[in-house]
């Protein structure tokens, strides 16, 4: 899982694990999913809601290294 592209595990299991040297493969819902979901259900187009989830998913990152950048 790509925690850039994906933001990570919204609900992370304890089963997972290596797939190979790079890469780790978490279980259940990545903040993507949830995020168009949250969109999905509010009755926005699901094209749309994957464009929302993206964009909120940049935000969120730019957000978490500008407070790692205050430590």
């Amino acid at each position: 899982m790509d925690l850039n592209k994906t933001g990570g595990p919204a609900y992370p299991t304890l089963s997972g694990g290596p797939v190979d040297d790079k890469t780790f493969r978490w279980e259940g819902m990545t903040l993507f999913d949830w995020y168009a979901g949250q969109y999905a259900g509010a009755g926005i187009d699901p094209q749309e809601a994957i464009e929302f989830a993206i964009d909120l998913l940049e935000i969120r990152k730019k957000h978490l290294m500008e407070t790692s950048d205050d430590k």
